[in-house]
């Protein structure tokens, strides 16, 4: 049986054959009990949208697995701006598909990059989560939000999510549409939303994003690796590196 440990060692040995972890300063971003650089391996800091002690208090952790958040980020600025610092990587597992402007924050965080850094994403295929009956997000989309610069789950994305993560909610959909929206409402304007904003499978994932660095929508990154699906995990991996 696959464990939490099993997909610790194998992001960590994805990034392993990119980055030289004893010379290496890191960043991982929402990391909170499952760092891919622990202490014990390399020098990382961890940078959230919580702190360690609001993530213990909300998800009842053993206070010793959480990681120390050395950055507590704000929702509605760029990254690079909270973060006076460069990174020999970045590191994101399973939060790309909370974004909800996908390519400004690919752009956002390659600000954080020395010369020759990495990105590491590690993001769920949706054919292995609740979120296989969900449609794709297409380019037309990415590139919709990247315009208008999208900084906050839509209500479309709240109340799509919320059917596919919860059979509460779905049902209340199907039983009472009106009460349905007023919680996706609620929800929204909480200011504290979240959601899978994007859903993707491995192969239309690096499509786009090939598709993106390919018409210079992101510039100055390269894709360097990428591991497919495997159907005992539920998400595939991929690694831009920095030409600048």
């Amino acid at each position: 049986m696959i464990t939490r440990a099993d997909y610790q060692l194998n992001r960590l040995q994805f990034l392993n054959n990119l980055v030289d972890l004893e010379k290496s300063e890191g960043l991982e971003i929402g990391a909170c009990d499952l760092p891919t650089v622990s202490k014990e391996v390399g020098n990382c800091e961890f940078a959230d949208f919580r702190s360690a002690e609001e993530m213990i208090r909300l998800w009842n952790l053993p206070p010793e697995t959480v990681m120390p958040v050395k950055y507590i980020l704000q929702r509605y600025s760029e990254v690079h701006t909270q973060i006076n610092k460069k990174f020999d990587f970045v590191v994101l597992c399973h939060v790309i598909e909370h974004i909800p402007n996908v390519i400004g924050y690919i752009k956002d965080l390659h600000n954080l990059l020395k010369p020759g850094g990495v990105i590491i994403i590690a993001c769920p295929d949706k054919r292995r989560t609740f979120d296989a009956s969900r449609p794709s997000t297409t380019i037309e989309h990415l590139l919709d939000d990247y315009y208008n610069n999208c900084n906050y789950p839509s209500l479309e994305h709240i109340l799509e999510f919320a059917k596919a993560a919860s059979d509460d909610l779905r049902q209340k959909s199907i039983k009472s549409p009106k009460e349905f929206y007023e919680w996706g409402c609620k929800n929204f304007e909480s200011g504290m939303a979240d959601a899978h904003c994007h859903v993707w499978t491995d192969e239309e994932f690096f499509n786009q994003i090939s598709y993106l660095i390919e018409a210079g929508m992101i510039e100055g990154l390269e894709i360097v690796d990428k591991q497919y699906n495997n159907i005992v995990y539920n998400e595939f991996l991929i690694a831009l590196k920095s030409a600048r």
